[in-house]
């Protein structure tokens, strides 16, 4: 029994290996992972993921104003053909994808030239406990951020 639990953890080392190499952009993101939260006198954003697994990061949004919700949404963050897309699926909205233009240490921004509004989303980590995330682009020809 020994030798066989000896071997399952050879075979599981020999295939975990690999996927760390192939799945290397969904890591760089791992950053986001956890509940990061916006307040102000009378208004909450809450933005909660998850920590990558499968090749993907998913992620819940509400915001709250006073005590009525007034807008929530879904992420999912996935690795795909050596890009990360990012899937949201907005309160009352059509679902869209955006991909990563820039992937680095401390900050994402992904892009979709064709969507009406907005054009990109990013995010941008200060230290271990601060976050900027934010959307721009153009909607009725005017810019908004």
């Amino acid at each position: 029994m020994r030798r066989w639990r000896a071997m399952t953890f050879v075979t599981v080392g020999v295939l975990l290996a690999p996927r760390e190499t192939v799945h290397a952009q969904i890591v760089r993101a791992v950053w986001l992972t956890g509940c990061w939260e916006a307040r102000s006198a009378d208004r909450v954003v809450e933005e909660q993921w998850m920590a990558p697994r499968g090749r993907t990061m998913l992620s819940m949004t509400r915001t709250v104003h006073l005590d009525t919700l007034v807008d929530y949404g879904q992420v999912v963050l996935r690795e795909k053909n050596g890009q990360l897309e990012y899937e949201t699926h907005p309160f009352d909205q059509p679902m869209a994808v955006f991909v990563s233009t820039q992937i680095t240490e401390s900050s994402l921004l992904f892009e979709n030239p064709l969507h009406d509004y907005p054009q990109r989303i990013g995010y941008t980590r200060h230290g271990a406990d601060s976050l900027i995330a934010w959307s721009d682009g153009t909607s009725g020809g005017k810019g908004r951020r």
